[in-house]
């Protein structure tokens, strides 16, 4: 988790609380498959530290490891029809 966390801050500088609240279908949308694939982060002006709007095509090498976060280690965290990108282990 910390792995793509840090990977995506790096990326996309926000406030970590910020970070914590993002919630896939509102500021994550990924779209297509293969080479066709596009993964776009969507930030509303109160998630970033400038609070300028922002819209991200996120690279290859950050899907790869979105992709091993939501396989590996949220999946078994988030409860059925959990949003939020970084789920507490407590609910």
């Amino acid at each position: 988790m910390l792995a793509f966390a840090a990977a995506l801050l790096t990326k996309v500088p926000m406030r970590i609380s910020k970070a914590m609240a993002l919630e896939f279908g509102k500021t994550l949308h990924d779209h297509g498959s293969g080479r066709n694939r596009q993964v776009i982060l969507d930030l509303p002006e109160d998630v970033v530290k400038n609070g300028v709007p922002r819209r991200t095509k996120l690279g290859s090498r950050l899907v790869a490891l979105l992709d091993i976060y939501m396989a590996l280690i949220r999946k078994p965290l988030a409860q059925s029809g959990h949003a939020f990108w970084f789920p507490a282990t407590a609910g």
